[in-house]
């Protein structure tokens, strides 16, 4: 082969290498960026998901606070009705005693 023809082959040997080198650099830095992102991404899927089951537990003390709160009107409205119905026969026999009260002063005065 011709000299220049070993100088071409080379050159372009050189040239491969350094692309070569170049290819397998930003391969390494990708990969190195990429495991960077896989751990922070683990990283935030274990906080999402701490928050998460937080929240649900938040959601289901909250829950049960409210039903709570709702036996405690529905007793509260029964008791209500009970004692208005206690009213109305307590003023019923009230006015019954009055009434034979008045009755009787009547009787007793004539």
């Amino acid at each position: 082969m011709s000299r220049k023809l070993i100088q071409e082959q080379e050159a372009y040997q050189q040239e491969f290498m350094r692309i070569q080198n170049k290819v397998s650099e930003y391969r390494s830095k990708c990969n190195k960026e990429i495991q960077e992102l896989a751990i922070k991404c683990a990283e935030d899927t274990k906080n999402l998901e701490h928050n998460y089951h937080q929240k649900q537990e938040d959601l289901g003390i909250e829950i049960a606070k409210q039903e709570a709160r709702l036996e405690i009107v529905k007793n509260d409205e029964s008791t209500y009705l009970r004692l208005l119905n206690e009213k109305e026969s307590e003023i019923s026999r009230l006015q019954n005693i009055i009434e034979n009260l008045i009755k009787n002063s009547n009787n007793c005065c004539e």
